[in-house]
């Protein structure tokens, strides 16, 4: 199976957490030892720890009291923990994801409490034993590695392409995928693509390696993993697994965020084959990006001639563009199957603020509402992009996507001086002003694109 739409790039980060057993409302002062660090060692130490990706850890009481009115500015903000997903007024979420990082509103009432009453420590003997933990360990995987990269000391992110030969002479079925970063202090993202026709080794040339900012530039890329500081492997658990077609390559695309000092790094990534053809086949569709008149872009507020136009204009905060995917009758000539939405992610750049999805559905089963709010990402970040998937271990019972079915995108942007990534970005290219951004994988390009991770059946 095969789902593609114009145009594509994402960087974007399967999401993850330990589930957090503290926060609880507190019948006398919060203190560290019995309501605090719960939280913290849960939600927040995994990125936070010595060595980690994080600018400083949080790993004990004296760490973060240092840090406690920027941790409880930061969590009562909902800046961290680094999750999108939230509910708003457009969009209330029918089903859990899994690995939520979210605080409920009880465990950041605890947190900006105890930092305003002084951050005591409290009884140091009911400090949770409870250790950060590192990345998640992929059983029965097999590892796959590249040239090692030094990130030297920079005021720029650096992201390259890598492609890998995985050696693959039949057909192969993945069930199960991982990076382990090399050095996590520089490692920000890690995206993995197929490359079908093997034009990322020709890109690549005697180095190894080229530049990539918005995906690998090559034909036919699916997208295969992508991951982010803390997240646990993608563990279909034998039921369904993607198909790398044999003679394959992939394509490591590497998000560097340089440190003080220069690093080498030698990231891995682990693929889990299957012995035989599973269940339901999984595939990554990106949908959207759509950049002239069409079904999929729909006319908003802005666009000239009377048509439907892809245009962010300069100075404009709060500028929406829509994007619609109906699900069509057949895939590749074939009856449309059994389909199942594991998991979904949202992508803009810069400019976007928030991003929705929604699905309006043709048809209904059971107690399906005819509509709903897929994902909801009202304080998306491009630095902190994920993926997320449902909470729901009975495949059947992951949201149904079937013929008729209307997917709409929908893409809110501030292209005005007042976002400091807009600054950011100008300041790359040595402008002063906003400009209207248009569509397209440049730094001050945009995009309007939804990654939905879908289960055929086989």
């Amino acid at each position: 199976m095969a789902l593609r739409f114009a145009g594509f790039a994402l960087v974007l980060a399967l999401s993850t957490a330990c589930s957090s057993n503290g926060g609880e409302e507190p019948q006398k002062p919060a203190t560290w030892a019995e309501n605090v660090a719960p939280i913290v060692l849960t939600k927040c130490a995994n990125c936070h720890r010595d060595g980690g990706i994080a600018p400083f850890p949080l790993e004990n009481y004296a760490q973060v009291k240092a840090k406690a009115a920027l941790v409880a500015g930061a969590v009562e903000s909902k800046i961290m923990p680094p999750w999108g997903a939230y509910d708003s007024a457009d969009c209330k979420h029918r089903l859990p994801f899994r690995d939520d990082l979210r605080l409920t509103d009880q465990e950041i009432k605890t947190i900006t409490s105890w930092a305003n009453n002084g951050a005591p420590e409290g009884d140091k003997s009911k400090t949770p034993a409870i250790k950060p933990t590192a990345d998640g360990v992929l059983n029965g995987a097999t590892s796959f590695s590249f040239p090692p990269r030094t990130v030297a000391p920079s005021p720029q992110d650096d992201l390259r392409c890598f492609p890998i030969d995985p050696g693959f002479t039949e057909d192969t079925w993945i069930d199960a995928t991982h990076i382990v970063p090399g050095d996590p202090r520089v490692v920000h993202h890690v995206l993995v693509y197929t490359d079908p026709k093997s034009e990322s080794v020709a890109k690549a040339g005697a180095e190894g390696s080229y530049e990539c900012f918005g995906g690998p530039n090559v034909a036919n890329a699916d997208l295969l993993i992508a991951w982010a500081p803390g997240v646990q492997p993608m563990d279909f658990r034998g039921k369904a697994g993607f198909l790398l077609k044999a003679g394959s390559k992939i394509v490591v695309q590497m998000h560097y965020h340089p440190a003080e000092v220069s690093i080498a790094d030698q990231t891995k990534v682990q693929l889990r084959k299957l012995g035989a053809k599973p269940e339901w086949n999984a595939q990554i569709a990106l949908l959207g990006n759509i950049d002239k008149e069409a079904e999929g872009l729909e006319k908003g507020d802005g666009d000239r001639d009377g048509k439907a136009e892809f245009r962010i204009p300069a100075g404009v905060k709060g500028h929406v563009e829509k994007m619609g995917f109906t699900i069509p009758p057949e895939i590749d000539g074939k009856p449309l199957p059994e389909l199942r939405l594991f998991g979904i992610g949202t992508h803009m750049h810069w400019v976007g603020k928030d991003m929705s999805i929604n699905i309006k559905r043709l048809s209904v089963k059971g107690d399906e509402p005819d509509e709903e709010c897929l994902i909801g990402t009202p304080q998306y970040n491009f630095n902190w992009q994920r993926s997320y998937t449902y909470a729901v271990d009975d495949f059947m019972k992951l949201p149904p996507l079937r013929f008729g079915d209307r997917l709409t995108m929908k893409c809110t942007y501030d292209n005005t001086m007042g976002n400091a990534y807009v600054v950011k970005a100008l300041q790359e290219k040595k402008m002063s002003a906003p400009i209207d951004v248009f569509l397209g994988e440049a730094t001050l390009d945009e995009m309007c694109l939804g990654a939905f991770v879908v289960l055929a059946k086989n």
